[in-house]
């Protein structure tokens, strides 16, 4: 399939996972990129320009509506397949609060570049995310496609534990409520060694690796995030608790990590495994080769190629 993607190159970014999850596409489908950061991007350029130099694509693939709504004329597409991937999609409480769309008054800040822009299907890593496409008016249907991995990039390097706990990770207040705090108790814990400053890239996966435990807490919407894949493709045991999408997704506890319930509960687990090496990297294998086998970017690109072909291509 010939794709277009739209969207700013996240690639140098932190956060990079974005990035290197389109990246994988190209693995599969003949793969034309379009934004901030790519070759040759030209503001000025109309999509229908870029189209007319590239050849007609099969597919085109808005990533983030909040980055792709600067691109000119995408609403001038008229003959070719659109679908928009949604991070952070969420509902608001008001105007003056964070969020993407509100139920309750139909407001949504993207609305009016859906409208115009006519998306054929969505796709968000967070259920509630999916949800909310549809039910905002952003397009007709949605599905939920989670966070996965690189397998090359995020994998188990020859690296001695050399710390306890890595807990590294965005501490937006209003979408995580509990995150600074798990970040304070881990600072004056005695006994316990703990990096929670920034990592980026290697530096991060790095991390990951020299950690006996990674540890994290999810979102006030409680969305399956991309930590999970992260770290237990690298083989650390998580500690996390449990996110929507879990028992779907195939997680087991114990069996691929471990969930807590409360502050007080995380801290006693992680005394425990700290104290119980084989145990905790029985479950840290465990955890690894099923992330690898279930949830690697190949695997997501095909589940979402499935989806396409079957909604919009009747394959």
């Amino acid at each position: 399939m010939k794709i277009l993607i739209l969207g700013r190159n996240k690639i140098n970014d932190k956060n990079w996972t974005h990035q290197l999850f389109l990246n994988s596409f190209s693995k599969y489908h003949d793969i034309s990129f379009w934004g901030e950061g790519h070759p040759n991007f030209d503001m000025k350029v109309s999509i229908p320009q870029v189209i007319g130099k590239i050849g007609k694509p099969d597919l085109l693939i808005c990533y983030m509506a909040k980055k792709c709504m600067k691109y000119k004329g995408l609403e001038n597409v008229k003959d070719i397949k659109k679908v928009c991937i949604e991070i952070d999609f969420m509902p608001r409480a008001g105007r003056k609060k964070g969020g993407n769309y509100d139920l309750k008054t139909g407001w949504n800040r993207f609305g009016n570049y859906f409208k115009r822009c006519n998306f054929d299907l969505g796709f968000a890593p967070a259920k509630i995310s999916a949800n909310g496409l549809v039910e905002s008016g952003s397009v007709p249907k949605a599905f939920f496609l989670p966070f996965s991995v690189d397998t090359d990039v995020f994998k188990k390097l020859k690296m001695k534990k050399t710390f306890d706990v890595l807990a590294t990770f965005k501490n937006v207040r209003h979408a995580y409520k509990y995150r600074a705090k798990i970040q304070r108790i881990l600072r004056k814990t005695k006994g316990i060694s703990a990096i929670i400053k920034p990592l980026k890239h290697m530096e991060y996966v790095r991390g990951i690796n020299q950690a006996r435990i990674f540890v994290t807490n999810n979102n006030v919407f409680n969305s399956f995030s991309m930590k999970y894949t992260e770290s237990l493709s690298c083989g650390t045991l998580m500690l996390a608790n449990k996110p929507e999408g879990f028992d779907e997704l195939g997680f087991i506890d114990i069996e691929h990590l471990v969930l807590y319930e409360g502050l007080d509960d995380m801290m006693n687990k992680i005394r425990y495994y700290l104290k119980n090496d084989k145990e905790r990297e029985a479950i840290a294998r465990r955890g690894m080769r099923f992330v690898r086998t279930h949830h690697s970017n190949e695997v997501r690109v095909k589940e979402f190629t499935e989806i396409v072909n079957r909604e919009l291509f009747k394959k």
